[in-house]
């Protein structure tokens, strides 16, 4: 691919080059039809100023040889023409050749005055028709930021939601509206830290690994069954799978939250679509209706967010979910209920225990025929924080920790090949611990945090240990790694020069 600075030099040169041959033109025209050129313009003027020639003449008959612009105005035909005849200024005794251009110069600024001041009253009226009739001005207009939105609304359909809730209004650090939790967010927001612990840090003598702690910084502890709880409520309810020799109805599906009915109503049929077998009407049908549902969703929540007080300013700061209204949960039920028997769905259920495990799968095999992006439903994120970050994670690699949960449990369930009722959340928890080191434990951290002594153990060589080389460390952390040995969050090597080591053998790292 050429270099943009590239192009953009051999642009100039292009220009250079016209302007260099413009010139050399001009100045070959010049000296080839200079008579000719310079004719041209006396003669022209000295038609047009005749009657000014006549009030000339007579200010000079008076003895008057000078009057201001008139003498500028007939100074081409006085000078340059120089008129055999007083009263028909068009007969000239004057050699054309010898005019120099700083002449001709000279004779056009009072005429180029001249124009202008004539020109100034046609320039206005132009002017002003332009403002006036000229379509592009139809499209013109100054507006605020509010103003703007409101003019979008209609063809930003998000902006239908947000445009009249207007979340720049609200507190984006804190509240149900705020951003997506970061890793410190969340284990503050869920009372996660229970104290704090200096950080641990590799040491790597001769090719040889010790853990020290770095006694200059602090780092948080987190309860850790208190962070599994959460994550276990994220991953909500197991798939009850239906009786396939019996005939099945969409009542039985009602056991779903709300929630994962809509996002199933969405999804599921366009992950079935990805049958190669399935005929084209229906595949049709299915993008169509997809994109329809969405839609739908859109407007349900244009009308009932701005009637709901929870999604007011005043209410930001109520914490949990706000409930699903307006939405038709039966048909919704009713469209899951027509493919949850499809090869492409039976499959996906048969690999993964949790609703919100096949949701996983389900969107990322939706994928496959198109991006189908979590802004399609960012709306839901004003009812429920938890499953948008949940979607938000899908083919992420990073994660969200509000929807941390699910997305460990789909990993291990991949990794079996099978469903696992029981829930796993290593992933996230190995995963969690290490994000949440990049945070130091700063002063006003450390107040909001239980004081702990450090739990890790400060783990020192022997000499014979140093000697020979044989030492191995003895914290494993991949011992109680059940099913994640592919998910491996190194900590901070760091390599101790040779000269080094006495110097500091007798001072703590």
């Amino acid at each position: 691919m050429a270099d943009p600075k590239d192009k953009l030099v051999h642009e100039n040169h292009i220009y250079i080059f016209t302007v260099v041959m413009v010139l050399v033109a001009f100045l070959a025209v010049w000296f080839a039809y200079k008579p000719q050129i310079v004719g041209f313009l006396v003669y022209t003027k000295g038609i047009l100023i005749i009657p000014l020639w006549w009030i000339h003449s007579l200010f000079k008959a008076i003895g008057l040889n000078y009057v201001p612009l008139l003498s500028e105005l007939v100074y081409s035909t006085e000078h340059l023409c120089k008129p055999t005849n007083n009263w028909l200024p068009l007969f000239c005794q004057n050699k054309f050749s010898k005019v120099t251009i700083f002449q001709i110069s000279k004779a056009s600024q009072a005429w180029n005055l001249l124009i202008f001041l004539l020109a100034t009253p046609w320039i206005k009226k132009a002017y002003d028709r332009f403002n006036s009739e000229h379509p592009a001005r139809g499209f013109i207009k100054s507006m605020n930021l509010e103003e703007f939105i409101e003019e979008q609304i209609p063809n930003q359909r998000h902006l239908q939601v947000f445009g009249p809730l207007d979340l720049s209004k609200y507190d984006t650090n804190n509240g149900h509206f705020k951003a997506l939790d970061s890793t410190y967010e969340f284990a503050n927001r869920h009372e996660l830290i229970t104290g704090t612990k200096e950080r641990l840090v590799n040491i790597t003598i001769n090719g040889v690994t010790k853990e020290y702690n770095d006694k200059s910084e602090t780092v948080p502890i987190i309860d850790e069954e208190k962070f599994l709880n959460v994550l276990r409520a994220q991953l909500g309810d197991l798939w009850i799978t239906l009786d396939s020799s019996k005939e099945t109805t969409p009542d039985e599906l009602s056991y779903l939250s709300d929630v994962d009915t809509i996002l199933l109503a969405l999804y599921l049929p366009v992950a079935c679509a990805t049958d190669e077998s399935m005929d084209d009407e229906e595949f049709r049908k299915i993008k169509k209706d997809s994109t329809t549902l969405i839609n739908y969703y859109w407007d349900i929540c244009t009308k009932n967010i701005p009637s709901n007080p929870l999604f007011t300013i005043e209410n930001q700061y109520v914490e949990g979910d706000r409930k699903l209204v307006g939405f038709n949960f039966d048909f919704l039920r009713k469209r899951i209920h027509k493919y949850i028997k499809h090869p492409v769905a039976t499959k996906i259920f048969n690999n993964h225990a949790y609703v919100r495990t096949i949701l996983c799968e389900v969107v990322l095999t939706a994928r496959q025929l198109g991006v189908m992006p979590p802004t399609d439903i960012r709306w839901l994120k004003l009812y429920n924080r938890t499953a948008y970050a949940f979607i938000q994670n899908i083919g992420r690699p990073s994660l969200f920790s509000e929807g941390l949960g699910p997305i460990s449990h789909y990993l291990i369930e991949v990794k079996l090949g099978k469903p696992l009722e029981e829930p796993d959340f290593n992933i996230g928890l190995v995963g969690f611990e290490y994000e949440l080191l990049s945070f130091a434990m700063t002063e006003a951290r450390q107040k909001a945090a239980e004081d702990v002594n450090s739990i890790i153990r400060v783990v020192e060589f022997t000499d014979k240990e140093l000697n020979n080389g044989s030492y191995n460390s003895k914290n494993n952390y991949k011992d109680d790694f059940k099913y994640s040995d592919d998910h491996v969050f190194d900590m901070v090597s760091v390599e101790i020069p040779q000269d080094e080591i006495q110097k500091n053998k007798q001072k703590g790292f």
